[in-house]
């Protein structure tokens, strides 16, 4: 009996405050429906992404509470313009009716993927090797200059500048290696579909591996533009 008491006046003392926990409400059917609309668009997104090894999360901001849109006739279409998939994105929701309506709707959208990242200090005019490399799964829309994913070759290329470890890499950050200087002689190759003629020239300029430079042919001292094939190697179309 004394123990009926003692349970009652416990649950009496804790009444108010379990009286005064927060209630989850229901949002409205129109901002089920927002919801809805824009996650289907990225649900697709999420597919296109697990295609090419990454993955997306993505956090929809709060409505406005004081909007008050009459519920859709049907499912309303949700778009948005971005190219880029990732970041901060603005959808625009309509609703044909009966009663029509358009919203714009903030999304957070973050994609991940592995890229490559120093492992090592690099030092500036570095050529890259495997032990200078790493793999780490990082947030794409925070890497505004550009990435390297594993199937895009890194090795053998060039460092623009020091590097700390752990730095992603990007275009900007690398180029090819030098393989033709500024005075080298240098074999013109010009090809076609059937034959090759080779010719003997001087580079008029540094050159990179791909880089187009400008050369002089030695025998004619005509001038043209080249691209860089290999050391000392240029080659012009036919």
């Amino acid at each position: 009996m004394k123990f009926r008491i003692i349970a009652k006046v416990i649950l009496l003392a804790l009444l108010p405050g379990l009286l005064s926990l927060p209630v989850q409400a229901t949002p409205p059917e129109w901002q089920v429906q927002i919801s809805q609309a824009i996650e289907a668009v990225l649900v697709t997104w999420q597919e296109e992404a697990r295609a090419a090894d990454e993955t997306l999360e993505w956090q929809i901001a709060s409505l406005d509470s004081r909007l008050l849109f009459e519920p859709c006739g049907q499912p309303p279409e949700a778009n948005s313009r971005s190219a880029a998939k990732a970041g901060r994105i603005t959808f625009s929701v309509q609703c044909a009716g009966p009663k029509p309506w358009q919203i714009y709707v903030s999304v957070q959208v973050e994609r991940y993927t592995e890229v490559a990242i120093t492992r090592t200090p690099v030092a500036r005019q570095s050529r890259l090797q495997d032990s200078h490399i790493e793999y780490k799964r990082l947030n794409t829309a925070d890497l505004n200059f550009g990435y390297y994913k594993r199937e895009v070759p890194v090795l053998g290329l060039v460092s623009k500048r020091a590097l700390p470890a752990g730095t992603p890499l990007h275009p900007g950050l690398l180029e090819a290696p030098k393989v033709v200087s500024k005075g080298d002689h240098v074999i013109i190759s010009a090809k076609s579909e059937v034959m090759v003629v080779r010719m003997n020239g001087k580079a008029l300029a540094d050159g990179h591996l791909g880089e187009q430079i400008p050369v002089e042919n030695t025998a004619s001292q005509r001038r043209i533009k080249a691209t860089v094939i290999g050391q000392a190697q240029v080659e012009v179309p036919l």
